[in-house]
């Protein structure tokens, strides 16, 4: 037990100075705030998920991995969209390629996990991708 909580809590600072530190480097250099949020501050907030993920595998339980990353991140998007919603006096605009992009993300994704309920390596790489070309949209 001692050894778990210390794992959690070493996860979860390294997750939260993952976020500080290279977001205050980003807005130095320069780099849009929103880049920012969809790359290191959702890489800080998921790394928890992915360490979890990362021992589930180890230990052989493969359906926890695509709950667990999937269904967290659908959380968090609803969740922050809430918040966004409740907190602020107009919603947020975006461009109808972003949106786009996005629902052509998610939908390729279902399809790859309706076919075999599995990724392969060359459709994760697909993904990482497809992920890092749109980014460009967002800056």
């Amino acid at each position: 037990m001692p050894r778990t909580l210390a794992a959690l809590v070493g996860t979860l600072l390294g997750a939260h100075l993952l976020v500080t530190n290279a977001s205050e480097l980003a807005m130095r250099a320069g780099v849009s705030p929103t880049l920012v949020g969809f790359t290191l501050v959702a890489l800080g907030t998921s790394l928890p998920e992915l360490v979890t993920s990362i021992q589930a595998q180890r230990r052989g339980d493969s359906d926890l991995l695509v709950g667990n990353l999937l269904g967290s991140n659908l959380v968090n998007s609803l969740a922050g969209g809430a918040i966004i919603a409740f907190t602020t006096t107009e919603p947020p605009t975006m461009a109808p390629a972003v949106i786009a992009a996005m629902a052509g993300v998610s939908g390729i994704t279902w399809a790859l996990l309706a076919r075999g309920k599995r990724l392969s390596r060359r459709e994760s790489v697909l993904l990482l991708v497809l992920y890092v070309a749109l980014l460009p949209l967002i800056a």
